[in-house]
């Protein structure tokens, strides 16, 4: 209802809903549940977890029409661990196989886990600390991971949440080199950067975070030239953002479909120099 009323016509839900959807019998209960309730179309992603049976639970789930598996190469939620080299590879094969698309939340697992254990030694709480938890490397080595993965495979693939403009760079290269895999971004990595996290904290905290503004720039520049694939919306605010506090700032962002005016494309972000891309052109995107 929510999107009809915004002119939305269609959505494209993330797996890491409750339950997880991570397999065909669940695939298909959310099928039908959202086929009797939805205003608009929509598609459902599924989702590959370490620790299951890839060679019968894929083959199951892509063939209850999923649109794409996604997986984590990072820590997301305690049901939801990251995706390690050598299951990644061997999923990644079984949707090669499938002729299935994957879907990757790429983000270094053990560069976090060590970012995050220097944090909480040195007692970092401040809203910076979300920020040096995860900088520009840990994104950046899995993208150039994940894209040998696929071309190793053969099999098609998308990077999500892609908040670096160097991450788009090498998806071109790969792609340029007859690979087929492809770039999504979000709005917020197109008008909000890292003094906004140091600013607001919590109301604008996700993973992958904001970035700095030159990469705000550049990552913008790339879509203007058409090297970004589409521009997504699946993160906002953080739990406990609206009660204006977040204690706990070593945490990934939240997940639910929450916009809020304030963040959004204004003659503020246009002052700054942010501005050239309009809502309207999210349209055809």
């Amino acid at each position: 209802m929510a999107a009809a009323s915004a002119g939305i016509t269609t959505i494209c839900d993330m797996p890491d809903s409750m339950p997880l959807v991570t397999s065909a019998a669940i695939m298909k209960r959310k099928i039908q549940y959202w086929s009797e309730r939805a205003y608009v179309d929509f598609g459902l992603h599924g989702g590959f977890v370490p620790g299951t049976d890839f060679r019968s639970l894929i083959p199951e789930l892509w063939n209850a029409d999923p649109s794409a598996l996604k997986t984590f190469t990072c820590f997301s939620e305690d049901i939801w661990p990251a995706m390690h080299d050598g299951e990644l590879l061997e999923a990644l094969q079984i949707i090669h196989d499938v002729e299935g698309l994957a879907m990757i939340h790429a983000e270094n697992d053990d560069m976090l886990t060590q970012n995050k254990k220097r944090l909480e030694e040195a007692g970092r709480k401040e809203f910076r600390s979300h920020l040096d938890w995860r900088p520009p490397v840990v994104e950046y080595e899995a993208d150039r991971r994940v894209i040998f993965l696929l071309r190793t495979t053969g099999t098609r693939g998308v990077l999500v949440h892609t908040s670096l403009p160097e991450g788009v760079e090498e998806v071109f290269r790969a792609r340029r080199a007859g690979q087929e895999v492809y770039v999504e971004t979000t709005p917020h990595y197109l008008y909000l950067e890292d003094k906004d996290m140091e600013k607001r904290g919590p109301w604008v905290k996700c993973s992958p975070p904001l970035r700095d503004k030159d990469r705000v720039l550049k990552i913008r520049r790339l879509l203007a030239q058409g090297h970004v694939d589409t521009v997504g919306s699946s993160f906002t605010i953080s739990q406990g953002a609206s009660r204006g506090r977040d204690g706990q700032h070593l945490e990934s962002g939240s997940r639910n479909a929450w916009y809020r005016d304030d963040l959004a494309p204004s003659d503020q972000w246009r002052q700054r120099g942010l501005g050239f891309f309009e809502q309207d052109r999210s349209l055809p995107l």
